[in-house]
């Protein structure tokens, strides 16, 4: 199986290590961001990445990264979905949009207009 080439941003979120080994499985993992590297260096260690403090040298280094995992804090959010959605690299969101900075119909108009296709939850399959 093809492992997709794959960028953590926020990996000091409270949730990767709920995900951190599967990660490790499943995908090749070319770069890790966090603003504390001290707090990420057994991930980046797990997943044999190179770590950088800000998530703007991750993709400025990896920008044909086939996947993003986006766990950077809330206010963020919306300036790392856009940058990634420009540079057409499909994501997975940690609670996209939580808070009212960046409205889902906004992302949505990005992603189409970029032409990203749109994971569909399983509910969404059974309709």
């Amino acid at each position: 199986m093809k492992r997709a080439r794959s960028i953590v941003l926020g990996s000091s979120h409270w949730h990767v290590p709920l995900y951190a080994d599967r990660i490790a499985r499943l995908h090749d993992v070319v770069g890790v961001s966090d603003p504390d590297p001290s707090r990420v260096e057994h991930l980046a260690r797990l997943w044999n990445a190179p770590l950088h403090s800000s998530w703007q040298d991750v993709l400025a280094a990896h920008g044909d990264a086939e996947l993003a995992y986006v766990f950077v804090p809330h206010n963020e959010m919306r300036k790392v979905c856009l940058a990634l959605i420009r540079q057409r690299i499909p994501l997975v969101v940690e609670k996209p949009d939580a808070r009212p900075t960046c409205p889902p119909s906004r992302l949505r108009r990005n992603r189409q207009r970029q032409r990203l296709p749109r994971a569909r939850h399983r509910a969404d399959l059974r309709r």
